[in-house]
């Protein structure tokens, strides 16, 4: 299992790869020196300063547990119900749903004919 502070020397060292950690350092309050030096294992971080780091290398969705030395997620989720509860049947007879009749037609709009098929064609062309 990996440390919280490896994971965070991990992240730290690809996010300096692709930009500079300058802007990182800033956002954390410490000077890019230190934080380089820190990703090389020369340097040592305090527990506010990887507590910053790390929400600003993961949004806010994980935090550094300094206590356990573990990244924790920081949302709390609410347990999701595995089902739902339906109402329980009404007494007596159910109502009557059964369709009688022939089946509505839909009105037409103008421009379109209607042919003995009960298909439509468009008024002045020809069928093809």
């Amino acid at each position: 299992m990996r440390t919280g502070e490896a994971i965070l020397k991990a992240a730290t060292s690809a996010r300096c790869r692709k930009a500079s950690g300058t802007n990182l350092a800033r956002s954390i309050g410490v000077p890019g020196q230190l934080l380089d030096s820190w990703v090389r294992g020369d340097a040592h971080l305090s527990e506010p300063q990887l507590a910053a780091l790390a929400g600003e290398l993961f949004h806010g969705h994980a935090r550094f547990d300094a206590e356990h030395n573990v990244m924790r997620p920081s949302a709390k989720l609410e347990p999701a119900p595995w089902g739902t509860v339906r109402a329980p049947p009404a007494v007596g007879t159910p109502p009557d749903v059964s369709v009688t009749g022939a089946r509505p037609r839909l009105p037409v709009p103008p421009g379109i004919l209607r042919n003995s098929g009960g298909s439509r064609r468009r008024a002045g062309r020809p069928e093809g």
